[in-house]
């Protein structure tokens, strides 16, 4: 009964889940950028292909870079497989540019930007990855935004 449910709704479709870059653009974050950082990695873990995650340190002016690192490395040891690391501004340019920096260094095939004041469940990046593949869901809510790499165009 679910199966033909699903059938006649189109959503039995199987997906193929490219491979992400994840880019955190964050300024004077110490406080929220490890929680945000470990919920983060829970999620790339459920993730069935290559993960990337990139913090963007925008110019901060508390200990975000070094915490993002050390949280970084912690959960790189735990999950070897998932990418990450810390690129850092010497002064602030911005969400925009700091997102841009990132993109030219992405590996992914998409890009997904996220703000460091969410905590995620642990399928959120599935789930975000497959409502853009499956264009349902293209604007997801504030805090995400999913686009493919321009490198790959």
């Amino acid at each position: 009964m679910q199966r033909k449910l699903c059938e006649k709704a189109g959503l039995c479709k199987r997906i193929r889940y490219p491979a992400i870059s994840i880019i955190v653009p964050v300024c004077n974050g110490e406080k929220r950028i490890s929680e945000f950082l470990t919920s983060l990695f829970k999620s790339a873990a459920e993730y069935p292909n290559f993960c990337e995650i990139m913090v963007v340190d925008d110019g901060s002016s508390d200990y975000t870079y070094e915490i993002a690192w050390a949280t970084i490395q912690k959960w790189r040891r735990r999950w070897p497989n998932i990418k990450g690391r810390v690129i850092k501004s010497c002064a602030p340019l911005g969400r925009a540019e700091a997102v841009r920096m990132a993109v030219d260094r992405a590996f992914g095939q998409l890009i997904i930007t996220i703000n460091s004041d969410v905590l995620l469940k642990p399928n959120a990046l599935k789930e975000i990855v497959k409502a853009y593949v499956g264009g349902y869901g293209r604007e997801m809510v504030k805090a995400v935004k999913v686009f493919p790499n321009p490198w790959f165009s």
